[in-house]
């Protein structure tokens, strides 16, 4: 049986893309409900760690940031938007992709390293998103 994450829209299988093995780091102080998305992430097989807000990220030393495979956080976040949060981790050289969650209705791929993706997209397309930020490949059951 494929697992699924049950959402307000229905069941979503989680078999498309595998966060398996990936660490996420994920800043949740802008999300409405940041349990329901690290649960997300956790049933696609992530381990994720939340930080409550981008300075507390910023206080991480550069070796233990580089222990993580994504940075999810909001574009716009109290006391730093996640774009400055990102361009400051990268200025310390930590090569981290990142995807911003956002409530505008735009979406953008920003390169090998960015993409901005709106907050109501279902959970299948948040967690294809994630895991092709990763790095992850496409992985299907039989």
């Amino acid at each position: 049986m494929v697992p699924t994450w049950k959402a307000s829209t229905g069941q979503v299988p989680l078999d498309t893309w595998s966060l398996s093995g990936l660490q996420l780091l994920v800043v949740t102080n802008q999300n409405p409900n940041p349990t329901a998305m690290i649960e997300l992430f956790e049933q696609g097989g992530a381990r994720v760690t939340p930080y409550s807000s981008a300075r507390a990220v910023l206080e991480l030393e550069s070796e233990a940031l580089e222990q993580f495979d994504l940075l999810v956080c909001a574009m716009n976040m109290p006391g730093m938007s996640g774009h400055s949060l990102h361009a400051r981790l990268t200025t310390r050289g930590v090569q981290l992709p990142v995807v911003f969650r956002t409530g505008v209705q735009q979406q953008a791929f920003l390169g090998s390293n960015a993409f901005v993706l709106r907050d109501s997209v279902g959970p299948g397309v948040l967690l294809q998103v994630c895991a092709f930020m990763a790095g992850a490949p496409p992985s299907r059951s039989t």
